[in-house]
């Protein structure tokens, strides 16, 4: 971001970048769909992204409050510069390492991430079911802490599906796996 600071683009430039990035119609069917045929559906999202990024993209589709917490790196415009967007890290770098063995980057462990949410909020047991969507490699650790009838949803050809691939059995992984490539596979 202070590349595109130094650059001159502005805080709009951004934002509106943002506004515009492609959201499928079938992906923002499928939760909104599963939210309506379940109020007692839970949406966590778990973003190595950032505040800002995820909750413009949210808002511009308006699916704000379809999630009961977001866990992503901090972010916010820097007051002295208005147009200089700031990004945190979940996992300050002053604070001790998260310790993951399983290969997640040093500002989160998104394993530690779901195991505390769940924790939060009533234990693994408090849920019939998880189901997680997701195709990066750092979205393999949170897989392991998954409970045999558990779901992943991960997207074909992308890091994750390599991943588990490689080690899903033998770092023991339980889930059931359901391979997408397009959104509409999401939402059947």
């Amino acid at each position: 971001m202070k590349d595109l600071y130094e650059q001159g683009s502005k805080k709009d430039d951004i934002l509106n970048a943002l506004r515009i990035l492609p959201f499928h119609p079938a992906m923002k069917r499928a939760v909104t769909s599963l939210q309506d045929r379940s109020k007692n559906t839970t949406f966590l999202c778990l973003s190595n992204s950032n505040e800002v990024y995820i909750n413009t993209i949210l808002e511009k589709h308006g699916l704000t409050s379809l999630f009961s917490q977001i866990i992503t790196n901090p972010a916010h415009w820097n007051p002295s510069s208005p147009d200089h967007l700031i990004i945190g890290r979940r996992l300050p770098a002053t604070e001790p390492p998260h310790g993951c063995t399983v290969g997640c980057l040093a500002n989160m462990c998104k394993g530690d991430e779901l195991d505390a949410y769940l924790a939060a909020n009533g234990g693994k047991e408090s849920y019939d079911k998880i189901v997680y969507v997701g195709d990066g490699g750092n979205d393999f650790c949170p897989l392991l802490r998954m409970r045999e009838g558990d779901l992943i949803c991960c997207r074909k050809g992308f890091e994750l599906d390599e991943r588990i691939k490689n080690e899903g059995k033998a770092c023991g992984l339980k889930v059931d796996v359901k391979l997408w490539e397009q959104a509409w596979q999401i939402d059947e």
